[in-house]
Parts: C-alpha cells; structure tokens; sequence
C-alpha cells in the first residue's frame, strides 16, 4: 500500500520554491537600496546594540570616573531614554505619515542627531547622564531603517528585506563588540593609556557610522524588482 502510494516521479516543487526564494534573498542584498541601507544597519544599529550590552559600563567608568553603581545609572538612564523614544516614534509615527513625513527622512535626521551627541559625549564637559539619555532617546530613529529600506521593495518583500537587515545588524554588533575589544588590547599593548585607547575606539566606530550614513542622503530610488516578486 505504501508503495502503490508514492509517486512515480519526485516532487521538485519544494527544490524550485527553496531555489526561488534563495534568488530573491540574494536580490535584496545585491539591491541599490538595500546596501545604501546596510551599513546604517551595521554600525547604528548594530553599533548601539555593541554599547549598549558592553561599552557603556567600561567608558562611563574608565572616562567619566564612574564608580559602578553611577554606571549602572547611566545604563538605565540610556534605556529608559530609547523607551521614551520609541513611545514617541510610535505615537507620533502615524501622524507623521499622514503629515508626508517620510521614514527616511526621520532617519537622515534622527542619525544626524545621533553622531552630534556622540561627538558630545565623546569630546564635551556636557552632563554625562543628560547625554547618555538623549543618546537612548535618538536610538529609536534605528527602527526607521526597516521601513525606509522596505519603501524600495514590493510590501510582500517586507519580512525578508527586515531580516536581512537584522542579519546586518547583529554581524555589527559583535564587529564593533569584537573589534572595540582587538584595538583596546592591541592599543594597551602599544601602552596607549585605557582612557585614551576607550577615546580611540570610540571615536572609530563615530568615524564609521559618518561614512554609513552619507549614502542615506542619496536620491531615493525607485522600488526595486526582486527575483520573482
């Protein structure tokens, strides 16, 4: 019976749909408007994730002369700051939408935002929580890069042009976690003092997200043709 049952000939739909979907994945990522959004991807958003699980703590203690319970204050005071921004993004979102607000524009301006107050908390006397919760604050702009990027593909496409910019963002995260870690040694090796190899690398991940960020300011592209969609 179990015999009779099979079928004569293989099934290849299943091979042809995993083969379609492969070329479409492989379309999002050799799209114009996806690598003008992958480096954003990789050193904002992927840069936050990296601070905010790992470097905060040590440059807020190492720079500020932060004991660790004031530390552990700014850390709060940061995520507090991108809850805040995220509330905001998502009750005025709308509005903006309907005002002609487009995501990227939010993008090019909430980045904007960002690597001045980064360049603040990395060059000025400023207040160090004031700083570090404006920073969390501006960090909500990071969800406007999934719907900036997802305007250049058909609305079907959304999911997988979203996972592939996680993808891009997470690879950032641990460059920049695993990078930040490799200069810091190679520097304090070299005898570079740890205040200034923190400087250093801080200000090395500020020089990348300003080269990211340029491309955002390009035109923006019609919607792209991916694969089959």
């Amino acid at each position: 019976m179990v015999l009779r049952a099979l079928p004569a000939a293989p099934v290849v739909a299943g091979e042809a749909s995993v083969a379609a979907a492969l070329r479409v994945v492989a379309g999002i990522f050799a799209a114009p408007a996806f690598l003008r959004h992958a480096a954003a991807s990789v050193f904002f958003v992927g840069g936050f994730m990296a601070l905010q699980s790992l470097w905060v703590v040590p440059w807020v203690m190492n720079v500020n002369g932060f004991d660790l319970a004031g530390a552990a204050t700014v850390l709060v005071a940061l995520n507090l700051g991108n809850l805040a921004g995220q509330l905001a993004v998502g009750f005025l979102g709308v509005r903006l939408a309907r005002a002609g607000v487009e995501p990227v524009s939010l993008l090019r301006a909430g980045y904007g935002a960002m690597l001045v107050v980064q360049a603040l908390i990395l060059w000025s006397g400023l207040p160090v929580l004031l700083l570090w919760t404006l920073f969390g604050l501006l960090t909500a702009a990071n969800s406007q890069i999934y719907l900036s990027a997802a305007r250049a593909f058909p609305p079907a496409l959304f999911g997988r042009v979203s996972t592939a910019l996680n993808l891009m963002a997470f690879a950032g995260a641990f460059a920049v976690q695993w990078g930040f870690g490799i200069g810091l040694d190679f520097m304090r090796d070299m005898g570079v003092e740890l205040t200034r190899a923190l400087a250093f690398g801080f200000g090395g991940l500020l020089l990348l997200q300003l080269f990211a960020y340029l491309p955002l300011l390009g035109h923006v592209s019609a919607r792209a043709r991916v694969g089959g969609a």
